[in-house]
């Protein structure tokens, strides 16, 4: 593994790290400075909602302007989004809410920057690894997710400022490394202009950028509002920490399983059965009282089957919705040439569809959430999910997954 790839792989998990500690920590100090739950959904909708213009401009423009230059400028402004953060905490209710809007805007711009550059520097520096490429993203964003909470957790014992101030410190350090360490080759193949309307409508393409955007909306609707559902039992900000790391340590750990053995299953019935389980974990982590007690223990089940169901959606079996699937497709089904505007214009798309499953999610928490409540807001997206799983099934073609293991390497 050379300098390059282990400076990627640390930032997808940083980037998670940093995600799982706002979603963990921020709702309850937001609720301390008497910031409504509607009004929480839109400030989590902002830096999604900033990502899209700033990865369309990023996925256009990424060979101009210099995949390391993109990916370096994005963790600088992550950096400051988290320090903004540490400084909303110790002001008034309309400072915070100020600075919290400036800094999710912040991060929004960042993140548009290094979730484009990322994958594009590791497909183009290693174009014929893409299943290795896979695998240790697969496992990184696991690690990731899991270490944010349980770190978070045994920070927050401390002080919760220190929690932001530790997720800023390591963006710092690890920014300076980048910026001696990671060497690019932007111009590493020959670049003709393509189409992003183009390439984002073409059917088998779209379906997988639905099935992103669906899961994206189901992550985005329960990390807006987890905290706070459980903050009802009156649990500490360390419980709720290590509660949540529920979900993503059965993420990471069914990854990491299916990293290592493989399974003979349909990738359909796969990613069906994982947006099938999506909908029953919500069931339980509102918890739907109509038919489980409220306890906070429930909710404890709905992350587990949250955190299963999200791995089987992104089973490293058929690799949906990774990049590297779609640039598969791309090139053995609708005939694209193989080059780095291809790579830098899937990843815009991918992006671009992650955060609106996370704005349209974000937003729907804060408002489902207000004028109906945990239990039915939550319930309502179950029913939701079961209504994509069968969307997908029923547009699913078999012929997307027709070899496609064996046509990585050759792309």
């Amino acid at each position: 593994m050379n300098c390059q790839e282990i400076t990627i792989y640390t930032s997808e998990i940083l980037y998670n790290i940093s995600y799982t500690v706002l979603s963990a920590f921020y709702p309850g100090i937001a609720e301390e400075h008497n910031i409504s739950i509607w009004v929480l959904g839109i400030i989590f909708a902002i830096s999604p909602f900033v990502s899209i213009p700033a990865s369309f401009v990023v996925g256009k423009y990424m060979k101009k302007l210099g995949r390391k230059c993109v990916f370096i400028f994005g963790m600088i402004l992550n950096t400051i989004s988290m320090l903004i953060i540490v400084i909303a905490i110790y002001t008034n209710t309309v400072s915070f809410l100020l600075l919290s809007i400036l800094s999710r805007i912040i991060s929004g711009i960042g993140e548009g920057c290094t979730m484009n550059a990322a994958p594009c520097i590791l497909m183009t520096e290693s174009p014929g690894e893409m299943d290795k490429i896979i695998t240790y993203f697969e496992v990184c964003s696991g690690l990731g997710l899991l270490l944010g909470p349980i770190i978070g957790s045994f920070i927050s014992l401390y002080s919760l400022s220190l929690v932001f101030v530790f997720a800023a410190g390591i963006y710092l350090v690890f920014t300076i490394v980048s910026i001696f360490f990671l060497q690019v080759h932007d111009h590493m193949l020959d670049s003709k202009s393509v189409s992003l309307m183009k390439i984002a409508f073409q059917p088998r393409l779209l379906l997988h950028f639905f099935v992103q955007f669906w899961f994206m909306f189901a992550l985005g609707y329960m990390s807006s509002t987890i905290e706070l559902n459980l903050i009802q039992y009156e649990l500490s900000s360390f419980s709720i920490g290590l509660i949540y790391s529920i979900c993503t340590f059965m993420y990471f750990a069914i990854s990491f399983i299916q990293s290592r053995f493989s399974f003979n299953f349909k990738p359909q019935i796969l990613i069906f059965f994982g947006l099938c389980l999506t909908g029953i974990s919500f069931y339980f982590l509102g918890p739907w009282e109509v038919i489980f007690p409220k306890q906070y223990w429930i909710i404890c089940i709905g992350l587990f089957l949250l955190g299963i169901s999200s791995s089987l959606t992104y089973s490293n079996s058929h690799i949906v919705p990774a990049t590297t699937h779609l640039i598969n497709i791309a090139v053995n089904y609708y005939a694209y040439e193989y080059d780095d505007i291809l790579l830098d214009g899937i990843s815009a798309i991918m992006s671009i569809s992650t955060c609106l499953g996370l704005v349209i999610g974000s937003l729907a928490s804060g408002f489902l959430t207000h004028f109906l409540g945990f239990s039915t807001g939550y319930v309502l997206v179950g029913y939701l999910s079961f209504a994509s799983a069968g969307i997908y099934l029923i547009l699913s073609p078999s012929s997307v997954y027709t070899n496609s293991k064996q046509k990585y390497n050759s792309v």
